[in-house]
């Protein structure tokens, strides 16, 4: 068995013991039918390139979280400039959602960020001079950034969790299968095809939990920070 960076390569079997990302299926709508998920890259490596498997993921975060960021912001009546920043964040915003990291740094993570971009907001849109920036609506967005992200990763806990362990029980099962192959068990083929299935079926849920946990946070955010925006705007 052969580790080229990304996956296995099986010599006995003569094929990718890993998937592709579930993206393959839209990388060429135009041929939804044609799709092979352990051809590498839809039989297309010089092109194509797929170094973790979590390319489309992170782009569908960044576009739907900088969507929602920019038009939160268009609403509450901000400015092209105040749009732009926001967008930028949302997309920021929507990478950390869409990555998987641990509980702990996405929380931190969507609390700091929260707060940067309404310190950018105040200080290069706003031009608000440093000694008069409003520290207290930067805090009020990094708890609203910070409790968006405990709210999406607990709703989609469950969801990736159980994704993890089919993904663990679908590599033994082709480990085992791998196994029963080099001692000329005619049925270790049989155990590898159901292992990639379950396997190829582990990562799509997680990456479906994964965009799902990005696109909550992003929408939970989005709307909070606009709704606090306008409230603020009428009663200042």
């Amino acid at each position: 068995m052969y580790y080229v960076n990304s996956r296995y390569y099986d010599p006995a079997v003569k094929r990718m013991i890993n998937a592709d990302d579930d993206s393959l299926s839209t990388a060429t709508p135009q041929g939804l039918t044609d799709k092979n998920y352990f051809a590498y890259c839809d039989n297309n490596p010089v092109v194509r390139v797929d170094s973790n498997g979590k390319f489309w993921n992170y782009v569908i975060g960044a576009v739907v979280g900088g969507a929602i960021e920019a038009v939160s912001t268009a609403v509450a009546g901000g400015d092209a400039k105040a749009v732009a920043l926001s967008a930028g964040i949302g997309v920021v915003g929507g990478l950390i959602g869409a990555s998987g990291l641990p509980a702990v740094a996405q929380i931190v993570a969507g609390g700091v960020l929260g707060g940067a971009g309404n310190f950018a907001n105040q200080f290069f849109v706003e031009k608000v001079s440093f000694e008069n920036v409003d520290w207290g609506d930067i805090i009020i967005d990094s708890a609203i950034g910070a409790a968006a992200s405990t709210i999406s990763y607990g709703i989609t806990k469950k969801a990736s969790q159980a994704a993890s362990n089919l993904m663990g029980k679908g590599a033994y099962r082709v480990v085992k299968g791998e196994q029963r192959v080099l001692k000329g068990d005619r049925y270790g083929k049989a155990a590898i095809k159901r292992g990639t299935s379950m396997l190829q079926n582990g990562i799509k849920r997680m990456y479906t939990a994964r965009g799902k946990s990005s696109v909550i946070g992003s929408l939970i955010s989005g709307f909070v920070t606009g709704a606090k925006n306008i409230f603020r705007k009428i009663f200042r």
